[in-house]
């Protein structure tokens, strides 16, 4: 059965299909001749981009809209910017949110068509590995040993499930009720594997419309906390930075999500901070090092941008801080 996630998605594809139809290319120079800016991705063919994550191997693997039904996840290079289809879509699977195992193994996406987790092993051509109930984002462990992934039941609630891949096992390690209505969108496991941070929507007082915050879970002391409560914009694509001390994500007002803007959560001095100006941001990863982070435009185009320039040029100075408990 299709969830309310799954129906929201097939509508960006949709949307993406129609604007990638009228123009090939993202005509915003605000974004493109962003400073920061050190690569542009080649463009999926006949789409654009909907996910991208930045895997611990140094790999960027992006979920694609494209108007071929059958072709849909892609592995990028960051240094030449030229991407590879890495696994086609077949009836009855449709993947999203595609994330790469650090070995290049096995790759792990939501299948809205079964309404569960697949995971492929990367063999030619790829065969299944390991299909499990849980529906939500998933996130590898640095050792890529382990993939967790967020999800909210019928009834609300809210599980983090840890998927053993040598024994193929699946293992819940935080469940709470709550009264937030879903979906999950984003997730991401800390370098020290202690932390996962993801978004939540909750509905907004505007019709059908959902509002996203970004919560962290504390896996060793089973605690959650709310990171961020905005009333006007989506909190999305959460990402942690290499040493472990900040997050970074997408924050798009909720009546235009075309003016993303890129922000920063700093846990050691507990400050949140956004661009004082939107870049058109939708989906943002981080790279292995820290130095750079791939994202992915409202229009569906990717990018290579350098962390420094971000952080020098365009945060604001209005810092919330610290955040509330």
């Amino acid at each position: 059965m299709m969830t309310k996630w799954a129906a929201g998605r097939i509508l960006w594809i949709v949307l993406l299909a129609l604007m990638s139809g009228c123009s090939r290319q993202y005509e915003s120079p605000e974004f493109d001749n962003f400073a920061g800016t050190r690569m542009i991705i080649e463009r999926a063919q006949n789409g654009g981009y909907l996910d991208v994550d930045w895997s611990a191997n140094d790999k960027i693997t992006l979920g694609a809209s494209t108007q071929r039904p059958d072709e849909s996840m892609y592995l990028g290079d960051p240094t030449t910017g030229k991407v590879n289809l890495i696994a086609r879509n077949a009836d009855p699977v449709f993947g999203i949110a595609p994330t790469l195992s650090p070995s290049e193994q096995f790759l792990a996406f939501t299948d809205y068509v079964s309404g569960g987790i697949k995971i492929l092993q990367l063999t030619q051509p790829p065969q299944e590995y390991l299909s499990i109930p849980d529906y939500g984002p998933v996130t590898w462990s640095r050792d890529g040993k382990r993939l967790a992934v967020v999800s909210i039941s019928t009834s609300y609630s809210l599980s983090l499930s840890v998927v053993d891949m040598q024994n193929r096992s699946l293992t819940e390690a935080f469940e709470r009720s709550t009264e937030r209505l879903g979906p999950v969108d984003g997730i991401s496991w800390s370098p020290d594997e202690r932390y996962v941070v993801f978004s939540m929507a909750s509905k907004v007082d505007t019709g059908d419309l959902r509002q996203y915050d970004l919560y962290l879970i504390d896996l060793e002391h089973k605690e959650m906390r709310q990171l961020t409560s905005s009333s006007s914009e989506n909190e999305k694509s959460p990402s942690w930075t290499s040493d472990g001390k900040s997050i970074v994500f997408a924050s798009l007002p909720i009546t235009n999500s075309t003016e993303g803007k890129l922000g920063f959560i700093d846990l050691v001095d507990d400050c949140i901070k956004k661009a004082s100006r939107p870049i058109g941001i939708a989906r943002v990863s981080v790279s292995p090092n820290g130095e750079q982070m791939a994202v992915v435009s409202a229009q569906g185009n990717a990018y290579v941008i350098d962390v420094a320039s971000v952080r020098q040029g365009i945060i604001s100075d209005n810092a919330n801080c610290p955040i509330a408990k």
